[in-house]
């Protein structure tokens, strides 16, 4: 799937908001809302994929370090942060995380989070069509599934972490861990991580 004019509208939205993300994600509801129902379909098929491309252990990493502790659910949160960055934000997340530390990145009110981001076709969808649910009928084949993040899971020291994302690990840390985040087996296609024993 072609995702230039997906990172073309995100980028654009974000720059006429000023940078400001809840003011972001409001110009993208807004300007979707103009569209059609199929047009907001391909965005979310679009921002799935982005969302997708950015689900390895790798940036889960560093996302634990970034936030101090990166549940799965706030693993989602950062992840649609990073994608209303934009294209070269989002490409250095998938690719090599550790560089994350070396860009100007814009924290919403002191957070690395954006859950409100996920609601943006939901809900130009539903002003388009007056029906709330419509969207979810229609959406069983969208998300990562319940393979689990791609790539080595993450170390099993502190130190593994420090060596693994050193750049992140000196801007964000070093974090009072006793021992690094942990998961278990996947559980109904979640992940249990278990927050980090802190001094």
């Amino acid at each position: 799937m072609d995702l230039e004019p997906f990172w073309e509208l995100v980028e654009r939205a974000r720059a006429d908001a000023g940078g400001d993300a809840l003011g972001q994600i409001e110009l993208l509801v807004e300007w979707l809302s103009r569209t059609s129902a199929a047009r907001v379909r391909e965005f979310g098929a679009q921002w799935e994929q982005a969302m997708d491309a950015l689900y390895t252990w790798e940036l889960w990493g560093a996302g634990a370090i970034m936030l101090d502790f990166c549940s799965d659910d706030g693993f989602e949160y950062f992840r649609a942060w990073l994608v209303c960055h934009g294209r070269r934000v989002a490409e250095v997340a998938a690719t090599d995380p550790d560089r994350l530390a070396e860009l100007e990145l814009a924290f919403v009110d002191g957070d690395a989070t954006l859950e409100e981001a996920l609601g943006v076709a939901h809900r130009a969808h539903t002003a388009i069509t007056g029906d709330e649910e419509a969207w979810w009928e229609e959406d069983d084949d969208i998300g990562v599934g319940f393979s689990g993040p791609a790539g080595e899971p993450w170390p099993t020291t502190v130190e593994g972490f420090a060596a693994r994302w050193p750049r992140l690990w000196r801007a964000y840390g070093p974090r009072a861990w006793l021992a690094p985040p942990c998961h278990g087996d996947p559980a109904d296609g979640l992940l249990n991580i278990a927050r980090p024993p802190t001094r």
